[in-house]
Formats: C-alpha cells, structure tokens, sequence
C-alpha cells in the first residue's frame, strides 16, 4: 500500500515542502529511504521501528520504501521521524489517510515520544504559506509555530506519536497552542540553566565546575540516570555563543564499523561550511566531502591506512582551533569502534583541554570496551569520570512533592512509586507525568520502564534469565529448594549464579529462619519477567509449586497453604484450588 504524509524542512533560512511517501509491498523484509537523505535521516529507519514497537502498533516485516520528495534537494535532521511513522502507520493499514492540508515535525524517542527540533519558525511560515491548516509539533516547538502563523494556521502540541495518532483518529482530539506574547523581561528566565535539571546535585555542581574549568568529563551510570540530559544542557547553554559545539551517538550496531562514531560531526562541519559559519582551506573541504560521500572504507585497513586518515582529521581540527573553542559531546561511548577510540585519543592528546572541551557518555559496567583510551586519557589528566546514580528514597519524594505537590500524608503512594521506578530519574519522570495526566493506576503501561528493563535483561545470560523466571513465579521471596526445583541447577550452580545477579543489582538475598531467601531488588522487574513468560511456562511452574508444596506434611503444609492455593490456580486447576480453601476454612471453624 501506498501513502504520503506532508512535513517541511530546512535549507539555510528558508523552509521547504517535503512530501513523505511510504510504500509497504512484498517481499524480503527491507527498509530504504530515497530522496538524498543525510545520516540522520537514514538513521530515522531505526528511531521509527522501535517506536511503533514500543507504542503497541505492529512494524510492517515487509519491503518499506520511503521517498523524501523532491528527491533533488538535500534533506538533514531527524524532524521527518513523526510524518514517516504516520505515513507507515497509513501504508500498513493501522491508520486512515491523514488529511491533505496537515502537516507533521518532531524527532521520535525509541519510546514514541516526541523530542523537539530546530528550525520550526521557517518551517512553519513555509507551511502556512503552502495551504497547510494544521501543524502537529513537539510540545516544545509549539510556541515558537503558533507565533509565526497563529492566524492562519492552527498548531497542535504533542508529547507523544501515540498522541498524535489518537488526534487523527479522533479518539482524544488535541488542544491547540496559544500564542505566547514575548516578555522582555522574562527573558533570562527562559535561558537554560543547570537549575533546570532536577535530582543529582552534585552531578550538577561537577559540571558546573567541568564546564567553567574546562575539564573534559565523562558521565558514567545505568540508562536513564540522566547521562544525555546533563550533555544536551551543556549544549543548549552554549547555543548562540562563539563556541564551536560537534556531537555524535554512537549506536550498537556500528560498533564494528571504522570512523562511524565521527560521521555525525563531519556532517556537522560540511553543513556549516555550506551556510558560511566556518571556513576550512580547500583541501580540507576535499577531505571533508570526500570522506562522506564515499565514506571510511578500512575494510583490511593497514596500520598505514589509519595512520593517513587521522593525520588528515587532525589537520582539520588544528585549522578549526586556531579560530574557535571547540565542544565535542559523544554519547553511548560504549560503542565506540576501536578506529573512532584512536583518532579521540590522538584528537585530546594534540590538543588538550585548553582548545576542545570533551563531554562524553558512557553506561556503567560497559565501560569495558573503552577502557584503553580512558586509561590513556586519564594518565594524561584529560579526563574525568562522574558517576551518575538512581535517586534515592528522599530524592524520590522531594522531586515528587515538587512536582505534584503531594502532601506528607501521601508517604506510602510515593513509596510505592520508588518501588516501582527504582529511583531512576528517566522511569520516575514518566511515571510522574502519566500520574499528572491520568492519575494513579499501578497498572498503567510506562514504556520507558519496560525499556530499561529490558536493556538490562538483554545483558544476562540464558542460565541468570532462567533463574529470574522461576524466581518471577514465586509470590514473596524464592528458597534454594524451590528455584533449585524450577530450574534444574545444582545447589552449588544456583549459588553462582545469584551471587551473578546479586552484582547485577537485579536480587537481593535475605535471612530467613536460619537461611537465605531471594527476591528481586524492585517489584517492576518481578512484573516485567513474569509478564514475558509464556503461559504454558507460567502454569507449568505453578502447576509443579503446587504440587511440591501440597506433599509436605504436618506444620509445613499448613504454613504453605495460602500459596499452593494460589499456585494451583494459576497453573489452570481451580478446583484443587477451592478444595484447599474449604479445607483450610474447616481447619480454622475446629
């Protein structure tokens, strides 16, 4: 099937039409985009799949292709990230065509919601110009498009694709943005300040410290802890300055792919020697475009190759310093390829603190695979590692409290919400503003929860997931003699393999009448496996708990009554199940 969903984009100061066209045929599964997208663009393919995953729709596993028309003019940024899952939502069926005189911006979270973009003011004035009557834009570029074209345009904020789409279908229509008058006098208080970030104070005050020292630092903690946020305010506070601000993200699958690390910031560099921002000689402009329009190839590289191909980067960089202070920012350092690692380190060793400011991101325990360059950095004295950790049980209440003005006498309902979030900022601030907009329901979905969870679960093995999953069966707290019945390890091996995921923060190990007993550290985790087993597991498991429990005799089965009736009904027998209960009632009446 065939759609085509409006957006604009931006070519120096002026805004353009582009129309969105998905085709969704048969064939092997496969996802292209013409239309000379740049990498951001290209990149867009993988933001869109996991979104459309994460918000509960079903991703085409079909030939997708996408046209960015017209094909002849360079398209740049991730603002055509909403309008491609529209026009793939529309091309697969999900969704009825949009109407013709809207049009869609915002870059996609992996979770669906909408992140702003730059250049909206243009954009939004080339829309109004092109007949178009409705423009849906992330929250936070609302103002700045209703203030352009209010009068002939109406604007609608979003926070979320899933948002969008429910407009669409009518389902829950969207308010529209108001115009905001400019007030002079408040402008300084709308200039991004570290005041802005909320929890980690002595994250913030270190930074603060980094940035006005100019000590290169590397942010280390679990996802969600706020790593890429303290980057991105580093960034937006340096935004309009004499300052030269490069940033990359280093992803996954590029890991193993030479130099990838730094084409977002040879993108950079073309596209502001394009608009006239910065100049480089003609032969590093050469190297420049040669370098992306044919890419790095190091396939087989020799010891030579590299050596030629950071010599040239470096002379790139020692003509960009002698006009500017340069910030880099480089996020999900983990996946640096070792090529990217090398060129870094000779980058930082040539040039020092006193020219390139270095801020980069790195998830803790993974900080393995660049463990050489830190070293050599750290030997030098160019770098330093903050350590980001979840909010405390205090913090959690006090952000809270800040943000929903909950009262003292709701200290079991934020309990329950540190026990269910873990304390790290990213779950706690979803799950704050889905209690702000629906209210408290324990039961609501929080897609950025179950993402993190599954980023942790994706690094443990098949024997620890084993363990976890006849642990999730349990209702309270696991024993040895029931994870060694669930699992079939040998007591020595189950030891082993706790302790393992003991280090991995996901269990923690109590006494309990003389021995151990085993829980998970954080209810949602218990949810989360338990929910992803499947339900022949789930009632084969409770089936063979009931069974063992209910073959005990005297005291010990009686004590373990409660829970074989609850084991029996989940594992499908409900009358074994309510012949226990009656007998239990008995036993208490004699």
């Amino acid at each position: 099937m065939y759609s085509v969903t409006n957006s604009f984009g931006l070519n120096g100061l002026c805004g353009f039409a582009v129309a969105v066209e998905a085709d969704v045929s048969g064939g092997l599964p496969a996802f292209s985009i013409v239309g000379l997208p740049d990498s951001a663009v290209r990149e867009s393919a993988d933001r869109v799949r996991a979104a459309i995953k994460n918000l509960g729709f079903r991703f085409p596993d079909r030939r997708i292709t996408i046209n960015l028309a017209p094909a002849d003019v360079r398209k740049t940024g991730p603002v055509y990230d909403l309008p491609l899952l529209l026009a793939l939502l529309t091309a697969s069926g999900q969704l009825e065509e949009v109407p013709a005189d809207a049009a869609f911006l915002g870059e996609l979270a992996l979770d669906g919601s909408l992140r702003p973009v730059s250049g909206v003011l243009p954009m939004a004035l080339a829309a109004a110009e092109h007949g178009i009557r409705a423009l849906y834009v992330p929250a936070e570029n609302a103002a700045e498009a209703a203030e352009a074209c209010a009068d002939t345009m109406t604007v609608y904020p979003a926070h979320t694709a899933r948002e969008v789409v429910e407009a669409l279908k009518g389902i829950r229509p969207l308010s529209p943005a108001a115009v905001i008058p400019f007030d002079p006098e408040d402008a300084w208080q709308q200039v991004p300040d570290f005041a802005d970030v909320m929890g980690q104070s002595l994250a913030r005050r270190a930074m603060v410290i980094a940035a006005a020292g100019g000590h290169n630092v590397l942010l280390t903690g679990a996802p969600g802890t706020g790593k890429t946020e303290l980057m991105k305010q580093i960034l937006k506070m340096n935004y309009g300055t004499d300052v030269l601000q490069l940033s990359s993200h280093c992803y996954g699958i590029e890991e193993n792919y030479p130099m990838k690390a730094w084409r977002d910031m040879f993108v950079q560099l073309e596209n502001l020697c394009d608009i006239g921002t910065i100049q480089l000689s003609e032969q590093h402009r050469a190297l420049l475009s040669s370098m992306l329009a044919h890419g790095v190839n190091l396939s087989g590289h020799s010891a030579e190759d590299v050596t030629v191909l950071i010599s040239g980067v470096l002379a790139i960089f020692k003509e960009l310093v002698s006009r500017w202070r340069i910030i880099m920012y480089f996020d999900s350092l983990q996946w640096m390829d070792s090529v990217s690692q090398l060129l870094m380190q000779r980058v930082m060793i040539e040039f020092g603190n006193e020219q390139i400011f270095l801020v980069a991101a790195c998830r803790t325990g993974e900080e393995k695979s660049v463990r050489g360059l830190l070293l050599a950095l750290q030997e030098r004295n160019l770098i330093d590692l903050l350590s980001l950790s979840p909010f405390t049980e205090e913090e959690t209440t006090a952000i809270t409290r800040e943000v929903l003005g909950a009262s003292e006498q709701d200290d079991e309902a934020v309990h329950g919400l540190y026990l269910r979030t873990g304390g790290n900022p990213m779950a706690l601030m979803e799950m704050l503003g889905v209690i702000r907009r629906e209210g408290w329901d324990s039961h609501l979905p929080l897609p950025k929860i179950d993402m993190l969870t599954q980023l942790r679960l994706d690094r443990l093995n098949p024997q620890q997931r084993r363990v976890l999953d006849a642990m999730s069966i349990q209702f309270e707290q696991a024993d040895m003699e029931d994870l060694t019945l669930l699992t079939g390890f040998s007591p020595i091996e189950l030891v082993d393999l706790l302790e393992q995921l003991m280090r991995a923060d996901l269990v923690v190990e109590q006494l309990w009448n003389r021995g151990a007993v085993y829980k998970f550290r954080h209810p949602f985790y218990k949810h989360y496996v338990y929910q992803h087993l499947s339900m022949g597991k789930r009632q084969l498991w409770h089936r063979t708990m009931a069974e063992c429990y209910d073959k005990k005799e005297g005291r010990r089965w009686y004590i373990l009554l409660p829970y074989t009736i609850r084991h029996y009904e989940c594992g499908g027998m409900p009358e074994r199940a309510e012949a226990l209960r009656q007998k239990m009632q008995n036993e208490k009446e004699n």
